[in-house]
């Protein structure tokens, strides 16, 4: 059972916070597996306040990543459905140029 201390959650919520901030997905990746055997052995012992306190902090910084991963993903996504039409105007360019 992985060890649920109030340093343990502040630790993953700073990482999960500064892999947000860089937009290091693969990082993100990494701590939300981290996190899934934490919160379920969280389930089973007893919750002090502090503790109750830097899980909400992890919650927030997780609900972060997560809408920074979306917003991310639409990006990407813009830019693939773009792709086919900015070949168009490329070829059109080179084709001009080419008439010159």
């Amino acid at each position: 059972m992985p060890k649920v201390s109030p340093q343990t959650l502040r630790q993953l919520a700073n990482q999960l916070q500064a892999a947000t901030r860089d937009e290091n997905w693969q990082a993100v990746k990494q701590l939300d597996l981290q996190l899934r055997p934490i919160l379920l052995a969280y389930r089973t012992i007893p919750h002090s306040s502090v503790l109750e306190a830097e899980l909400a902090k992890l919650k927030q910084g997780h609900q972060l990543a997560y809408s920074a991963l979306s917003t991310a993903r639409d990006k990407v996504k813009q830019h693939i459905d773009s792709a086919p039409e900015q070949k168009e105007r490329i070829l059109a360019y080179q084709l001009a140029m080419d008439m010159e």
